[in-house]
C-alpha cells in the first residue's frame, strides 16, 4: 500500500489489489480525461448573437458553455432573465422580452435536421430574433492521452469512452 500511496493511489480496501488484477477494460469520460477539457470554439454565429449566447452561458460551468462566454469577453453582453439550466438541455432565459435557448440542437433547435457527421462538440443557439445558430467546438486530445491508451492496449486491457457528447464528438477522439 505504501507504494501506491507515494503515487497517488488511495486503496480503501485490502481486497482491492486482487480485484484490480480481474480488470480487463477501462473505461474513459472523454472531457478532461482524454481531452484538455478546454473546448475551443470553431464556429459562430455574428458577435451580436454570440453575446446573446453568452448571456446563458456565462453563469452555467458546462465546458461548452464557459468557451461561449469567454469567446465573448469584452462583448456589449445583453442582459438575461428567468435563466435557468434544463438538465441534458441546456440553457434559457429572457432577452429583451424574448425567449432565448442555448443548447442541444433537439432541445434549442429542433426544426434543424440532425447532422450526426460532424466531427466535433456543438450548441444551438435559438435567438431572440427566431433564428437558430450552431456553435462547433474542438477540445484538444492531452498529450499523453493516445499513448496511456496504447499503453493499456498493449497490457491486454480493452478501452473505451463513455460521454454525454455526441456519437461525431467522441468518434474523432
Amino acid at each position: 500500500h505504501g507504494l501506491l500511496f507515494a503515487r497517488g493511489i488511495l486503496v480503501k480496501s485490502s481486497d482491492a489489489l486482487e480485484r484490480i488484477a480481474q480488470v480487463d477494460t477501462i473505461v474513459f469520460d472523454k472531457t478532461g480525461t482524454l481531452t484538455k477539457g478546454e473546448p475551443e470554439l470553431l464556429e459562430r454565429p455574428a458577435d451580436a448573437l454570440l453575446a446573446e449566447a453568452a448571456a446563458l452561458a456565462r453563469g452555467s460551468r458546462h465546458p461548452l458553455a464557459r468557451s461561449v462566454a469567454d469567446a465573448a469577453h469584452g462583448f456589449a453582453v445583453p442582459d438575461a432573465a428567468e435563466v435557468h439550466e434544463v438538465a441534458g438541455s441546456g440553457i434559457e432565459g429572457t432577452i429583451n422580452g424574448s425567449r432565448v435557448r442555448l443548447g442541444r440542437r433537439g432541445w434549442a433547435a429542433p426544426e434543424i435536421e440532425a447532422d450526426d457527421g460532424s466531427d466535433g462538440a456543438e450548441l444551438w443557439l435559438a435567438a431572440s430574433d427566431g433564428s437558430r445558430h450552431r456553435m462547433r467546438f474542438r477540445d484538444a486530445l492531452k498529450e499523453d492521452a493516445a499513448h496511456t491508451v496504447a499503453a493499456l492496449e498493449a497490457l491486454g486491457l480493452h478501452s473505451c469512452i463513455i460521454s454525454g457528447d455526441r456519437a461525431g464528438a467522441v468518434a474523432a477522439t
